[in-house]
């Protein structure tokens, strides 16, 4: 008997599969990531074309198969218009997809993860905050049990004078400590990809918000250079863990951090 399950998900990707289906990536709430086929979906008649491009929030039915799942129904939730309609928040939407493809296992069950990127893509939606990329990536990397430590020096445990982050061993550094990783970095050569970064005490202040119980606040206060800084440590980390750049950033050049 034919297999078939009920579930909620965003669509991370697409791409060709013979003439006319294509292969639906999915981040599912019940069912972690999913792969699927898309039957038909090409043809200028399919119901389907427009309710699974990438950024789609959908219900669905699947049949289960032994490699590829294939779409049976489904029905749109939400396709985020405004995140669609302007370059910016696309940018930020895809990278956001990006990363949870790459983090997420297939039929892993995370509905922490598919719970976050809906409220991440929601908020994005509302707003176009300059931190809600940067602390849906932190976030993500602590859900999965990554979280950078952020209340004391990931060298020396000094609480004090916080000034700098280490990406190897995803922490804070005090002033003492980063002044010898810099030189570190300086006599291996680095160079702009060196494995730490000085950060301001406001920086570090924002990252311990978002990490900690003030995610609302640090949305709403993070404004320029501050905004920056934590961008660029949440982009960096979260490279530094996959071992690869998120490629959407690359789409406009003022974006990449």
């Amino acid at each position: 008997m034919k297999t078939y399950y009920k579930d909620k998900a965003v669509v991370l990707k697409t791409y060709r599969l013979g003439e006319t289906d294509r292969i639906v990536v999915m981040a599912t709430e019940l069912h972690g990531k999913v792969r699927a086929v898309a039957k038909g979906i090409r043809k200028v008649t399919s119901r389907f074309t427009s309710r699974l491009e990438p950024l789609s929030h959908v219900s669905l039915m699947c049949w289960q198969g032994k490699d590829l799942d294939v779409v049976t129904q489904v029905e749109t939730i939400d396709n985020f218009r405004i995140c669609r309609e302007d370059f910016s928040r696309m940018v930020k939407a895809m990278s956001m997809l990006e990363v949870v493809d790459h983090f997420q296992q297939e039929r892993m069950a995370d509905p922490g993860v598919y719970k976050m990127l809906i409220g991440a893509l929601g908020a994005l939606t509302k707003a176009d905050a300059p931190l809600i990329m940067p602390a849906f990536f932190l976030k993500l990397l602590a859900l999965e049990g990554y979280s950078p430590k952020v209340d004391c020096c990931i060298r020396c445990s000094a609480k004090e004078l916080l000034v700098g982050f280490d990406f190897e061993s995803a922490g804070l550094l005090c002033k003492r400590c980063l002044e010898v990783e810099s030189s570190s970095d300086n006599v291996n050569g680095y160079g702009p990809r060196r494995k730490t970064t000085p950060l301001s005490s406001g920086a570090v202040q924002l990252v311990s918000a978002i990490l900690g119980t003030g995610l609302g606040w640090a949305l709403n206060c993070a404004t320029g250079t501050l905004a920056d800084e934590v961008a660029y440590l949440a982009t960096r980390a979260v490279e530094h863990h996959l071992g690869r750049p998120v490629r959407s950033l690359s789409f406009v050049k003022e974006l990449v951090i």
